[in-house]
């Protein structure tokens, strides 16, 4: 990196960072102080280090904001299937879409049952021994935010409206939205470059304000979040 004319003001505290943070994912950040293979004269090797740091930042800010969305959606989706069609109406396949691969959701929510050993799951299981599945507010809360944005998907349209209109968004709009979300969610939860990076699976924007916007109520009345 000296030889190619990044400033090393500290070579022990460098060799540190590359022991701990390795060579080849922080070469990411030194595109932009770079001109063909050689760095642009004055840039220095906390210049590089501040843009990783400020990318880990980053991150967290987005698990943060996307947490809330995720949250919302769970109980959301729960409220509506269960309303809809009872407790256990999420181990129907006809209430989903014929092209939804139903069985592959009831495989995730006992994979995560087994694997998760939550408590919450080992009480329901003492308490109703008979009973050989979860209810639909138990397996929400075992799943991915990927499997939760693909159940999305494949939902009866009217539940899907009634899940997406407290949110502002047109039902194939928040279909679209979850799928961006769990892709950038996913992106952060394992540590990945967030800064400058070219997104392949991209959230659409609508073109025009939807007909029942202005129905929708106020942010404080439809997801309150502690301060």
């Amino acid at each position: 990196m000296q030889d190619r004319g990044l400033a090393i003001r500290d070579p022990a505290r460098a060799l540190r960072w590359l022991e701990k943070v390795s060579y080849y994912r922080l070469s990411a950040y030194f595109l932009p102080f770079k001109h063909g293979d050689a760095f642009v004269a004055g840039t220095e090797f906390d210049d590089v280090a501040g843009l990783y740091i400020f990318d880990r930042k980053l991150r967290l800010l987005v698990l943060d904001a996307i947490e809330r969305v995720e949250v919302a959606t769970r109980t959301a989706i729960t409220y509506e299937i269960s309303r809809t069609h009872g407790p256990f109406g999420h181990l129907n396949p006809a209430n989903f879409d014929p092209r939804y691969r139903h069985a592959d959701l009831l495989r995730d929510i006992r994979t995560e049952e087994a694997r998760a050993g939550e408590t919450f799951v080992q009480h329901f299981r003492n308490k109703y021994t008979s009973e050989p599945d979860l209810p639909v507010w138990m397996a929400t809360e075992l799943l991915s935010f990927g499997a939760i944005s693909l159940m999305y998907r494949f939902m009866p349209p009217a539940l899907k409206s009634a899940i997406a209109r407290p949110f502002g968004v047109p039902d194939h709009f928040f279909a679209r939205w979850l799928h961006s979300l769990s892709y950038v969610r996913n992106v952060c939860a394992h540590h990945k470059r967030l800064w400058n990076r070219e997104f392949a699976i991209r959230p659409p924007l609508p073109t025009r304000t939807v007909a029942w916007a202005s129905t929708i109520p106020d942010a404080a009345s439809i997801a309150p979040w502690p301060s």
